[in-house]
This record gives structure tokens, C-alpha cells and sequence, in this order.
């Protein structure tokens, strides 16, 4: 049994938890990650759980802004690329810091994603970049 919360966000285009705040808006689906969060198991399922719920089984091109991510560790970095590719098209992924940039490239080395990957420091060309798979 759902309770009125949980009804009105899979109503709504928009979903938030204590890691993330998550909307779809213009065919892309926008994944925003709190200030100093530590993305472990916990947090990699339920961010994924949410968007899943958000997406009703709909694939997006999403857009990350990891920006705020203090750090992932490797259970959380070996589920997102496994259960957490799930209905994505492709993923930018906005960061500002050699860490960040660090967590992320592992992540694409080590796991060699099915889908398109990639990093950027500019949000307006992250956008122009999910556009093309709109």
C-alpha cells in the first residue's frame, strides 16, 4: 500500500530522496546529487530504485550532475553499471573535480558501460550532447 507521498511522486515528474533530486523535463531525465553525498550501496539502489519510478518503464537519455558527490564506493560503482543502466539511452555526466572525474572514469574503464558515456564540465554542453539521443 502506497502511502499519499508515494502516490503524488508517481503522479509528478519529480522525485527526491537523501542522496538525490531527480525530474524529467524536455525528453531528458535529471539526476541531481545533494551536497556531500557518499554514494554507497544503499544510496546507488535507492537513487535507482526512484528513477525507475520516475521513468515508468520509459528509457531517457539522463544527465547526472555529480558535482556534490564526495565519493562512490565500489559496491555503489559495480550496481550502476550493472542494475543501474537500466532504461537509459546514454548518460552526461557533469562533474568539477579531479575526484569526481576520477570515480567516473574508473567507472568506465573498469565496467566498460553498454551505453554511451560521457563526462563534462560545461552543463550547457552535457544538454547539447543528450540532445542528440532525444
Amino acid at each position: 500500500m502506497l502511502t499519499p507521498t508515494q502516490k503524488r511522486k508517481q503522479m509528478c515528474n519529480d522525485a527526491e530522496n537523501r542522496y538525490a533530486r531527480l525530474w524529467i523535463s524536455r525528453g531528458l531525465l535529471f539526476i541531481a546529487y545533494k551536497p556531500g553525498t557518499i554514494i554507497d550501496i544503499r544510496a546507488a539502489r535507492k537513487v535507482t530504485t526512484d528513477r525507475l519510478a520516475l521513468q515508468k518503464k520509459k528509457t531517457y537519455p539522463v544527465f547526472v550532475d555529480f558535482r556534490e558527490v564526495k565519493c562512490a564506493d565500489k559496491a555503489a560503482r559495480d550496481y550502476f553499471a550493472t542494475d543501474g543502466l537500466v532504461l537509459m539511452r546514454c548518460l552526461g555526466v557533469l562533474i568539477a573535480s579531479g575526484a569526481a572525474r576520477a570515480i567516473v572514469e574508473y567507472y568506465r574503464k573498469d565496467h566498460k558501460p553498454t551505453i554511451p558515456v560521457a563526462l563534462f564540465t560545461e552543463e550547457k554542453e552535457a544538454l547539447k550532447y543528450l540532445k542528440n539521443y532525444t
